[in-house]
């Protein structure tokens, strides 16, 4: 996991440990799992529940880390994509 803040976004990117550095291509999607946007540090899914309950987009990639999100509800079960047989969410926060 790892997070970013650029001005008013704060993008929580998570895998699962074994996806980085690899690249998955689709039809129309391709993914770059890389360690400079993933990061390279194992998180406690606690320690991954706290970040994606402060973030403003979350982007989750690998079996383990999307059902995490489900898990923890900010994913629906039913907005689960994926690339390359791979699931793939992205959940974004409105704010006004």
């Amino acid at each position: 996991m790892k997070t970013h803040v650029r001005r008013a976004e704060t993008i929580v990117a998570v895998c699962d440990e074994d996806l980085v550095g690899r690249e998955f291509k689709g039809d129309n999607h391709k993914i770059s799992v890389r360690e400079s946007f993933y990061g390279s540090e194992t998180r406690s899914e606690e320690e991954i529940k706290n970040a994606l309950e402060n973030a403003t987009i979350g982007n989750l990639i690998g079996e383990e880390s999307v059902e995490l999100g489900v898990r923890a509800g900010y994913i629906d079960e039913e907005n689960v994509g994926e690339v390359c047989g791979v699931p793939h969410a992205q959940v974004v926060v409105m704010q006004y």
